[in-house]
């Protein structure tokens, strides 16, 4: 099992994005560095290396000059209602739920994210895996799970919404 290193937050992110929202035309990276007071090399990287992930999330995007444009519009995704809704969904399954079904009914594609919630749920004993079924007409199977003891899963998650 590998260690992640905590990386303390220096604020970069939300020092670019504000002067990104300055900008109202398309801009390039040497005026992101002079709008940001970056004169070394290393501060320089560190935002051309930040600006990947702000492409990544579609934050800003890039023109066919190599310009960037950053996206007024953009918004993050709330995880938060997201959380209840994958709990009320796996509340209301009866037992022997796959993680596909739980995505299925609240409607995302993203099945990853319903996964590392199952992942914490099984760690903590508050589901077991309770069988396997076909995945036609793919091959393989999937898991199925169950709530191990209602009462204690509607205290500790439904209510408290957190893991």
């Amino acid at each position: 099992m590998t260690m992640k290193k905590h990386v303390p937050k220096t604020g970069l992110a939300a020092r670019m994005r504000e002067a990104m929202r300055a900008f109202k035309r398309p801009f390039t990276t040497r005026a992101l560095y002079d709008a940001l007071g970056a004169e070394s090399a290393a501060e320089k990287q560190r935002i051309y290396n930040a600006l990947y992930n702000f492409q990544a999330r579609g934050e800003i995007t890039r023109t066919a000059s190599g310009r960037i444009r950053y996206n007024h519009g953009w918004r993050p995704v709330l995880r938060g209602n997201l959380n209840k809704k994958v709990f009320k969904a796996m509340w209301v399954s009866p037992q022997g739920w796959s993680v596909s079904d739980i995505a299925r009914l609240i409607a995302t594609e993203d099945a990853s994210y319903v996964y590392r919630i199952v992942r914490k749920l099984r760690e903590k004993g508050l589901i077991e895996q309770c069988g396997t079924r076909s995945m036609s007409p793919y091959p393989g199977q999937e898991y199925l799970y169950r709530i191990t003891d209602r009462d204690k899963f509607r205290k500790e998650v439904m209510k408290n919404g957190a893991l």
